[in-house]
């Protein structure tokens, strides 16, 4: 059985314990005490503003399915119990998620009150839940709820040999999963690829609907049109190799964004992590905008790094390794800056070791820009000597897109390169020089 124990219930004042309740024992439930305020309070969500509200913080991240709540059933204080309620969740306690916006039926007072089902989560990944009251049933001055039973869905995947299967090759769930938003239909999204795979299948579904979308590939990526604004979408990513599936260890979710003309600070970003220490941060292009500015820092830090660009991408080099790093984003546009965006979130790599190709940056550079590039690419090259090169594009299936012949002359060196007729995808620009092969990773976004 799995039990995950309440750490925190904000806004708990004046508690009143309900007269009796008709609780059905199960598995992974969580249990709290009536409480009842009568002062607002700023809600951890900007959006909600000044109010009532409840907010429930797990251990550790949980997989949340459907709930039964009770309302305040204390004698004579029912119509301080919530009436119309948002429900919120979180990873993170910053960035929120609507599941919905619910209405809570009076509590009826009596001895045995068995409550009402609340809303169903449908498995999605939070390990903050916040209840804002907006509106109860009557009472001027005060708001109450009695307790909320939050039934978990079970671990998928639970191997004491975890890593000796990995050693083995056995067949692994993609890792850093990120999603660029295109638009507000389009999306693309990215994983690690995973060693020996044959296939991905990627499942996808709006919340709360049961028809299920498959999409097959061969590459790391996938892009998926015709999405619907503003809806949240589940989605599973499954790795096929020749001795099997690995498994769903978590449900993965994106929210597409608003249609609008409007001058607003970026919605989406995503971070794609090139390399160990590099990451190419993408986000949706506002309209009319004139430049963006961003701000870094490490997450156990409380410094900022701020970067300017009139392109709805930057490159940040020389990250620390096993690192999260958050970072903030606002637009200008007719001269006049917006506030920042909520905060985003990316996580480096460990160090790996690269069989593939040289370590040759002692003796040359090799620069790509833009990156994510959509219609051209320059790439530059600072060569020891002068030199005959090879400069070759591959998919990220190690297939061979073009080869271009070239002649580099000893010292900086610059190549320019139509993308038009290549699709949307990630890609690897390398020079191949006799000593070896220098790479980097190119992502192309080609309408």
């Amino acid at each position: 059985m799995y039990r995950i124990f309440m750490l925190l219930i904000v806004i708990a004042l004046n508690q009143n314990l309900l007269a009796q309740s008709e609780c059905v024992e199960a598995d992974a439930s969580v249990w709290e005490n009536t409480w009842t305020s009568c002062e607002v309070g700023i809600n951890p969500n900007d959006m909600r503003g000044v109010g009532y509200w409840v907010m429930y913080r797990f251990e550790n991240p949980v997989n949340l399915s459907n709930t039964h709540i009770w309302n305040s059933n204390a004698q004579g204080e029912t119509e301080k119990g919530f009436k119309e309620v948002i429900f919120d969740y979180s990873l993170d306690g910053q960035s929120w998620t609507t599941l919905d916006t619910v209405l809570f039926p009076q509590a009826t007072g009596e001895a045995v009150y068995g409550g009402f089902e609340g809303p169903d989560f449908g498995g999605v990944e939070a390990q903050y839940v916040l209840l804002t009251a907006l509106s109860n049933h009557g009472d001027a001055d005060c708001y109450g709820i009695a307790e909320v039973k939050f039934n978990l869905l079970p671990k998928t995947i639970e191997r004491a040999d975890e890593e000796e299967d990995e050693e083995e090759g056995d067949c692994t769930s993609p890792e850093y999963n990120i999603v660029m938003h295109l638009n507000a239909f389009e999306v693309l999204l990215f994983w690690k690829e995973v060693e020996d795979v044959e296939e991905y299948v990627v499942y996808l579904r709006a919340e709360g609907q049961d028809e299920i979308q498959e999409f097959y590939t061969k590459e790391s990526e996938l892009f998926i049109g015709d999405l619907e604004p503003e809806t949240t979408y589940e989605y599973a990513i499954l790795a096929l190799c020749g001795e099997g599936e690995s498994e769903v260890e978590e449900l993965l979710s994106f929210t597409t964004m608003s249609e609008s003309d409007e001058c607003t600070a970026p919605q989406r970003s995503g971070a794609f992590l090139s390399e160990e220490n590099l990451a190419v941060v993408t986000w949706n292009e506002v309209p009319n905008a004139e430049a963006y500015q961003i701000r870094l820092r490490a997450a156990n830090t409380l410094f900022w790094r701020t970067y300017g660009t009139e392109e709805n991408w930057i490159e940040f080099e020389d990250l620390e390794l096993e690192t999260e790093y958050v970072y903030q984003i606002k637009t200008l546009c007719e001269a006049t800056w917006t506030t920042y965006s909520e905060a985003f979130y990316f996580e480096t790599w460990e160090e790996e070791s690269d069989g593939d190709s040289l370590e040759l940056a002692e003796f040359n550079q090799l620069n790509i820009f833009p990156n994510p590039a959509r219609t051209q690419v320059s790439l530059t090259y600072k060569s020891v000597t002068t030199e005959s090169i090879d400069i070759e594009l591959r998919n990220i299936m190690g297939q061979l897109i073009w080869v271009k012949e070239r002649k580099a002359e000893k010292g900086q060196n610059q190549y320019n390169f139509d993308l038009n007729n290549i699709t949307t995808g990630v890609y690897t620009l390398s020079i191949r020089l006799e000593e070896g092969l220098l790479s980097r990773r190119l992502v192309i976004v080609n309408k």
